[in-house]
């Protein structure tokens, strides 16, 4: 905008240190060409004022639904507790499973039988109860 203003009175002193006349039709020619772009930067400038309170009504919108309500913490804390409470209950379970199977040699020994021909935990390749080649294949080679 000040750009136009500075290029008018340029040409407009330019014309008259030229020693050239400066036609009214040519002042009012500038003039209007002034105000078009004048007006043109002002749509503009209006255009993107309202883009931006849209924007920021957009971004207030946003933050609200980002922040968790107080129903939603509180939700949040219980499932991070029933959570803890299942873990420590399974972390206490193993241990006292583990300490079981240590004293119980017998037991310990049915359980990893049970874990080799388990489907479900294994790769599903079951031992053979009977060996018919035994004595050959339980030579280490």
């Amino acid at each position: 905008m000040r750009c136009a203003w500075c290029f008018a009175v340029v040409l407009l002193v330019a014309g008259v240190a030229g020693g050239q006349e400066v036609k009214p039709e040519d002042l009012k020619k500038l003039y209007n060409d002034t105000l078009v772009q004048l007006k043109a930067a002002q749509d503009r400038r209006a255009e993107l004022a309202a883009e931006n309170q849209k924007l920021t009504a957009r971004i207030a919108e946003l933050e609200k639904q980002l922040q968790p309500t107080a129903t939603q913490n509180d939700q949040l804390r219980r499932q991070a507790a029933d959570a803890a409470e299942r873990s420590f209950f399974l972390r206490t379970y193993y241990a006292a499973w583990t300490q079981f199977i240590s004293t119980h040699p017998d037991v310990k020994l049915q359980w990893d039988l049970f874990l080799n021909r388990s489907t479900l935990l294994g790769s599903g390749q079951q031992t053979p109860i009977f060996d018919p080649q035994w004595p050959l294949s339980d030579r280490a080679d």
